[in-house]
């Protein structure tokens, strides 16, 4: 870091204490993904071949797809 760091490059360290600091920092990384991704009016959550993979998994899990219960969207966000 110390050389991307005197290299010019932007560095932000964020101190983690405890396993909870860290699931704090997925939680905010993954809110600000689906903020930027609501801007730019695209789903950042969106796979590239989603849906067949989603009809391969549903059929894959177990109880899942016999009873009819939707384990996967891939509705799309709009921005608001």
């Amino acid at each position: 870091m110390e050389e991307l760091e005197r290299a010019g490059h932007p560095v932000v360290r964020i101190a983690v204490d405890d396993p909870y600091d860290l699931g704090e920092e997925f939680f905010r990384w993954e809110f600000a993904t689906a903020v930027a991704g609501s801007i730019l009016g695209i789903h950042p959550f969106d796979q590239p071949d989603g849906s067949p993979t989603n009809t391969k998994k549903r059929s894959a899990a177990p109880g899942g797809a016999h009873l009819g219960i939707q384990l996967f969207t891939t509705r799309r966000m709009r921005p608001h």
